[in-house]
């Protein structure tokens, strides 16, 4: 237990002493293509947007509100989205093969490139707190080796960044909630 206590309390420290970002990429850029997404989509099609926060945190917003006890769904986190790059799809265990075959096949219908693949080792995104709680969820972002360097430095501003993913992204989440309504 003590060494737990203490290994969890390292994200807090590094908030507060080794964090400069201003926070363009993570997390500003998901919370635009989510609500990018929400408007591009269809009328009548029954989905929630949810923006949380304490991700740094242990996913404490995530936790919190998977831990509520609502009825449990399918939870598309967005998180990370840079101007080039290649589209990932990550899950934390195996996505159902119906959930695949959408995020696929919205791939397509936006006419993206795009990978599933696990959760990138050391990584930690909001949809891990949704599948603990036994939600279906994966998380997409976009980006390259030059995008890991910038998030959580003094290079994560809107300055270093076009914006030219948050639409595909939003095109994509779009088209992913559209294919499994």
């Amino acid at each position: 237990e003590g060494l737990f206590a203490a290994v969890a309390s390292i994200p807090v420290i590094l908030c507060f002493i080794g964090n400069k970002s201003r926070g363009a990429l993570d997390n500003a850029s998901g919370v635009a293509s989510v609500l990018l997404a929400a408007e591009m989509l269809s009328p009548g099609v029954n989905v929630g947007v949810l923006i949380t926060s304490a991700e740094e945190l242990g996913l404490a917003g995530a936790r919190a509100f998977a831990a509520t006890g609502r009825e449990k769904g399918i939870a598309i986190n967005c998180d990370t989205i840079d101007d080039s790059g290649v589209f990932i799809c990550m899950t934390r265990g195996v996505m159902s093969p119906s959930t695949a075959q959408a995020v696929d096949s919205a791939a397509r219908r936006v006419a993206i490139r795009m990978r599933r693949r696990g959760m990138i080792p050391g990584i930690l995104a909001d949809n891990v707190a949704f599948t603990d709680a036994g939600w279906e969820s994966f998380t997409v972002s976009r980006g390259n080796p030059g995008t890991l360097a910038r998030v959580h430095t003094s290079r994560d501003t809107a300055a270093n960044m076009k914006g030219t993913g948050l639409a595909t992204a939003a095109r994509l989440m779009a088209a992913t909630v559209e294919e499994l309504s």
